[in-house]
């Protein structure tokens, strides 16, 4: 679930040239309700049915809503000219990304 909000973050800007941070505002704050409102289906499922078929609900229903977004995301790079790399293994030598990535990781952790 966490590598389908940070793989979500970049398309936003790209289709937006003005009020693009108020775009950026909205897709988030949407991710934060979506994620609200899983946990509150979670919890009444489980009390409603069992815990086994509560778990089997969520993953269909993320493989499904997952696959539909994947299919339908378009980024612009080609239009925009980006001349960056989609991911660039350099970082791993950077002190600064590693601390970033080990908080990113231990804040989730929690």
């Amino acid at each position: 679930m966490g590598f389908l909000f940070v793989g979500s973050v970049g398309i936003v800007p790209q289709w937006f040239t003005t009020r693009r941070s108020l775009a950026n505002g909205i897709a988030t704050a949407g991710s934060g309700f979506g994620g609200l409102m899983y946990s509150l289906a979670t919890n009444a499922m489980i009390q409603n049915i069992s815990l086994g078929w509560a778990f089997r609900i969520l993953g269909t229903l993320a493989l499904v809503v997952n696959f539909i977004c994947a299919c339908l995301l378009k980024d612009r790079n080609k239009q925009v000219g980006s001349s960056q790399l989609a991911f660039d293994y350099c970082l791993f030598k950077r002190v600064e990304y590693l601390l970033l990535l080990g908080f990113g990781f231990f804040s989730m952790l929690g």
